[in-house]
């Protein structure tokens, strides 16, 4: 039972919102206004300013057409900010594995300061995977937690990243992104292909012309903000599994790794699942995103 290790705040807003009468129950503005919801931790206390999280989960809201393009952007970058992203993933990936499964991503999560329950995890996990990888990847870890909001104020250089996309993607060179063009780029469910013709074909011709492509590569608003941050200062207890005693090796397994030594082996860490898949080296991961932006 998790209800002991809440919080008192939390346990108060809870408590305030099961209110069976109406005028004394908050209203959603009310709520967003607790104290609770409304602690801040220092800044930079969890890796990339507390939003890594937040950018996960905002890539896995995109349609398998916009991850692919986003991944294929991501391929061709060769910039300060992929350089840190591969430091990052090496503390968080202390086992050198090529693709975290579920169980790995929450271990990499804690690592770098944030706490997400198991069964969010996986549906996460399966959310971010495009193109039929096994876990997640660095090519896809960087895809999805860049800063793009950044990268869209370089407009002539973005809107060249994103025409070599679409050119990508437009296997026949007819100008337009058809289903079929679709299905052979981006091998997903054809549930998933349908639902990505349907948010981005404005028009309902049944294709996708550059100028829509375009429109679906723009940022809506600050869309990262819709998402919790999922902060390990706040939501750490809500997980009684995952013990301090076992944090902790999690932290020893990442400073050894950082440090250059021998990161613990996955079959000695409790939760970890064992992996087949080989580790590729840094300069290997890295090696993937040559081009200049």
């Amino acid at each position: 039972d998790p209800w002991p290790s809440v919080s008192p705040g939390a346990k108060e807003l809870c408590m305030r919102l099961l209110d069976k009468d109406p005028g004394k129950r908050p209203t959603a503005a009310e709520a967003l206004a607790h104290p609770w919801l409304q602690e801040t931790t220092e800044q930079g206390t969890a890796a990339l300013q507390d939003s890594m999280v937040q950018r996960l989960q905002l890539f896995g809201s995109h349609n398998a057409l916009k991850q692919h393009a986003l991944h294929l952007i991501a391929q061709r970058l060769a910039r300060p900010e992929v350089a840190e992203l591969a430091r990052l993933w090496r503390e968080m990936n202390f086992d050198d594995v090529e693709a975290l499964n579920s169980v790995r991503m929450l271990d990499a999560l804690e690592v770098a300061g944030y706490t997400v329950g198991e069964r969010e995890g996986s549906i996460l996990l399966k959310r971010l995977l495009v193109g039929g990888q096994k876990g997640l990847t660095f090519e896809i870890f960087v895809a999805a937690v860049l800063d793009w909001s950044e990268m869209r104020r370089h407009e002539e250089r973005w809107g060249a990243c994103v025409h070599s996309a679409f050119e990508a993607l437009d296997l026949d060179r007819d100008g337009f992104l058809s289903q079929e063009d679709l299905r052979a780029a981006l091998g997903a469910p054809e549930d998933a292909l349908a639902r990505a013709l349907r948010d981005v074909d404005a028009n309902g011709d049944g294709f996708v012309d550059m100028a829509e492509f375009t429109e679906m590569m723009k940022e809506k608003g600050r869309e990262v903000e819709m998402y919790d941050k999922r902060l390990s200062a706040r939501f750490r207890n809500s997980f009684p599994r995952r013990t301090n005693s076992f944090l902790n090796r999690l932290q020893e397994a990442s400073q050894e790794a950082r440090g250059g030594g021998e990161g613990s082996p996955a079959s000695e860490q409790p939760g970890a699942a064992p992996d087949d898949l080989e580790s590729p080296s840094a300069s290997a991961q890295t090696a993937t995103v040559n081009s200049a932006f």
